[in-house]
């Protein structure tokens, strides 16, 4: 693995986290899950309420089938975060599991399900 400057230290600069979160998005855009994982665990305990870190890591548990790993992780995010249930990796989430967290998903709805209103 390439080395990364600055993280050997016990308190690595933003600079350097920055560095491996972009190691692991290069890693993660050329479909190396694994690396790209192993670049955000190395920071993760540096910065572990970092969201963005928390949901790169969920994305890419989920690219490697660690569904309850990343279901898991996800969940430690919405409950910093709440907006991150209606991110896109919750709501597949959701629908695989069939709930459902974020209130701006909108029920699916077809012709044959809705029943005629009259009107007066």
């Amino acid at each position: 693995m390439p080395a990364v400057k600055g993280i050997a230290g016990s308190c690595p600069s933003k600079d350097s986290i920055q560095d491996y979160l972009d190691m692991a998005t290069l890693y993660k855009n050329e479909h190396q899950y694994q690396k790209a994982l192993d670049y955000i665990e190395m920071i993760e305990p540096y910065d572990e309420f970092n969201t963005e870190i928390m949901y790169q890591k969920a994305e890419l548990q989920n690219s490697l089938n660690r569904l309850v790993q990343s279901e898991k992780t996800l969940n430690q995010l919405i409950g910093l975060n709440f907006d991150y249930a209606c991110s896109p990796l919750s709501m597949q989430m959701d629908e695989y599991n069939g709930k459902r967290l974020c209130k701006s998903q909108k029920p699916n709805f077809s012709n044959d399900n809705l029943a005629e209103v009259p009107h007066r």
